[in-house]
């Protein structure tokens, strides 16, 4: 069974304010498995929304209106076609986005704007677990997972594989 999820974090706005800007109101339900979202605050200072599936909600024309007055990172990933993605956003503004398409080849990788410092060190080690597995002959795809670890290492957030 695959994964399918889209999740936004927010820093410098408090929950009350960044559910009111998605227009989304709390359940007042807790689960340890929620079937369609959640959204969680975090220690970091990180608020975030998650959504099992690629929404609206994590669409660029309304990440980069809420993100006037803080920073919102996002993250979308699908291991069903080995797609995934990540951005911050400033002030209304795209900071950078890194994005991997698997379909298309497994080392692709598109990265534009001002990474996080991590990103080196996330993508050499993904590039030599990618190499091990190729000379193996492993069909694995490894760089998949370096648009979520990017996202991870800005905001602590995970949401699982």
């Amino acid at each position: 069974m695959g994964t399918s999820i889209g999740w936004l974090a927010v820093n410098g706005k408090s929950a009350d304010v960044v559910l009111a800007e998605l227009d989304l109101v709390r359940n007042g339900q807790v689960a340890m498995h929620p079937r369609r979202g959640f959204s969680l605050a975090l220690p970091s200072g990180w608020f975030v929304v998650v959504s099992r599936f690629a929404t609206p909600l994590i669409a660029e024309d309304a990440v980069r209106r809420l993100s006037r007055g803080c920073t919102v990172v996002t993250c979308e990933y699908d291991d069903h076609v080995m797609v995934s993605s990540a951005a911050c956003y400033m002030n209304g503004l795209r900071n950078w986005r890194a994005e991997h398409d698997g379909g298309e080849d497994t080392r692709q990788l598109a990265a534009i704007g001002s990474l996080p410092p991590a990103f080196d060190a996330i993508y050499a080690r993904i590039e030599s677990m990618q190499d091990a597995a190729d000379a193996e002959d492993d069909d694995i795809d490894h760089y998949y997972s370096i648009p979520i670890e990017l996202a991870q290492s800005v905001t602590t957030f995970h949401a699982g594989l």
